[in-house]
């Protein structure tokens, strides 16, 4: 637990550092008892740090300034003279900037980032990445629970080949440094305890540090809906980290050069890191940041190591080998389905009247899009595994409009067919979103006072809605029988949760997410069931 004399030591260290707080803030240490989920990674094993305030702050007032000298980084590091540049051009940078965090708690307390290092937690932040290497059983346990879901899907891709990675780097370059340079011994668990904190808690800082450990901008926790948010000017001089005219400006390019960073009392850096207020902030409020906007609950599970109680970013997702094995599709026709994707820029046939049943993940998330990469990804690689984060199902049950229309195409038009004009495709397209909608309208009305059903236009429109209608049946009934225990009932799966100890922290976690990505997969199930229903009627 961060005890009183740790904040208190943080502090003292933040004014020695010249490390600027509102007056009107205050840190306090937060026991995560108290919670159910998890606002901030360290809550999710132990108490952590929580900024709350103590007055009224106005919205765009700074409330803590960071001068760049006191982040830490690859290049502020003790080890920083040491790093070559195959570390810094690493292609997960959390790994370098582990190796430094690393040096420095080696170094105790005559590093010059003690009395921050001192602030944090302990115990490995329970990262999903780490849950069977450094999680026990209860890690053991958690995993099995995420089986077969966005977790899952994360670990087996985007994160397949950290934990190798961690080790070679460890092997080759951490513990020769570290012994070498420190004269200290380390080991592997170390390390991943190191990178977790790095995983959880870095921040994009500039052009020269890249990613650093930023004190007391890590200790405002995080929600979607933010308070606070990290400044800093990132055009900096990526050799000096100056922020003005300097002689790297106008010095000729050299691939070969050593890229290396000069030592901070050579190329001083002037400039700090602001954390500034976005809302009004009001007396006892705790203070919150955003880590990054548009994250989904598997994504802070695999890299914070906690969940949000309602996150209305998470989605589940296919792959196109997932749509492939359920109704395969011509080349030509992937190829007009894609180029329809990349024709999206506004609305949809579902934006008027809107659809509850089919949304634009594009317009809701502004990071998504379709772009010529996945034109490339969808229509030349057939048997991809990775989920795609358009081909997928909202946290409120809806189909995303991608999906919607690689089932429509894949229905009406088998893979021997001849390949139709753009324009065509999109008239029809038109045509079954009309009559969707016409007939999700009728879910809302009482059966017994309807007057007539609605007009479908072509005969076949009806049949390419049912099978659409199985078809999102199915993709949503394997999701379900794909996961840890799909045997069960939710409700069975919420005894389990409640009669799991404490002390397992993991495992809870990984239940509770299980039991959300369910509940998002048998509401989409039930909308699609009653649609079925409905179609019976016409």
């Amino acid at each position: 637990m961060t005890s009183a004399s740790q904040i208190d030591a943080l502090l003292r260290w933040c004014a020695q550092t010249g490390l600027w707080i509102d007056p009107r803030l205050e840190l306090r240490s937060v026991a995560s008892d108290d919670i159910e989920l998890a606002s901030e990674p360290d809550q999710s094993l132990s108490s952590s740090l929580a900024v709350f305030a103590r007055e009224v702050i106005d919205t765009r007032t700074v409330v803590a300034r960071i001068p760049k000298s006191a982040v830490l980084s690859i290049r502020t590091s003790a080890l920083s003279e040491f790093l070559t540049t195959d570390d810094y051009s690493h292609p997960d940078v959390n790994i370098p900037l582990s190796l430094a965090l690393l040096g420095e708690i080696a170094l105790g307390e005559s590093s010059q980032w003690w009395g921050y290092i001192q602030s944090l937690p302990r115990d490995v932040v329970p990262i999903a990445l780490l849950w069977l290497s450094d999680g026990g059983e209860d890690g053991a346990e958690a995993r099995k629970w995420v089986q077969g879901t966005q977790v899952a899907a994360l670990l087996e891709g985007q994160y397949s080949d950290t934990l190798s990675s961690l080790r070679d780097y460890f092997d080759v370059c951490v513990r020769p440094l570290i012994q070498n340079e420190l004269k200290v011994d380390v080991t592997l668990a170390q390390f991943h305890y190191a990178y977790s904190l790095v995983s959880s808690r870095a921040f994009h800082v500039d052009a020269y540090h890249t990613i650093a450990l930023v004190p007391i901008a890590d200790a405002f926790n995080h929600v979607e809906e933010h308070n606070v948010h990290l400044e800093s000017d990132y055009h900096v001089c990526a050799t000096c980290g100056s922020l003005t005219e300097c002689t790297h400006d106008t010095a000729p390019s050299n691939s070969s050069q050593d890229h290396r960073a000069p030592p901070a009392t050579v190329s001083p850096i002037d400039d700090s890191c602001e954390m500034a207020s976005n809302t009004l902030i009001t007396p006892g409020q705790e203070v919150f940041n955003t880590y990054d906007s548009g994250l989904t609950n598997a994504k802070l599970l695999c890299q914070y190591g906690f969940l949000l109680d309602a996150n209305e970013n998470d989605v589940i997702s296919w792959s196109m080998k997932d749509l492939e094995e359920l109704a395969p599709m011509s080349d030509s026709m992937v190829a007009v389905w894609a180029q329809t994707m990349m024709s999206v820029r506004g609305d949809t046939p579902f934006s008027e009247p809107e659809s509850d049943m089919v949304y634009h993940p594009s317009k809701k998330t502004s990071s998504l899009a379709w772009t010529d990469e996945t034109l490339d990804d969808a229509s030349e690689s057939r048997t991809r595994d990775a989920p795609h984060q358009l081909l997928c199902v909202s946290a409120d049950g809806a189909v995303s409009y991608h999906l919607w229309t690689y089932l429509v195409l894949a229905h009406s038009y088998s893979p021997e067919d001849s390949p139709l004009a753009f324009d065509v495709v999109q008239l029809y397209i038109t045509a079954v979103a009309d009559a969707h909608l016409r007939i999700e309208s009728s879910l809302h009305e009482d059966r017994d006072e309807m007057q007539e059903a609605p007009e479908l236009g072509d005969p076949g429109v009806l049949r390419i809605l049912a099978q659409v209608t199985r078809g999102m049946i199915r993709l949503c009934q394997k999701k379900i029988q794909n996961m840890h225990l799909s045997h069960l009932s939710m409700s069975e799966w919420g005894v389990i949760l409640d009669s799991t100890p404490a002390q397992r922290k993991r495992t809870k976690v990984a239940i509770t997410y299980a039991l959300n990505e369910r509940s998002i997969l048998e509401t989409c199930l039930e909308g699609w069931r009653d649609f079925e229903q409905s179609l019976a009627v016409f």
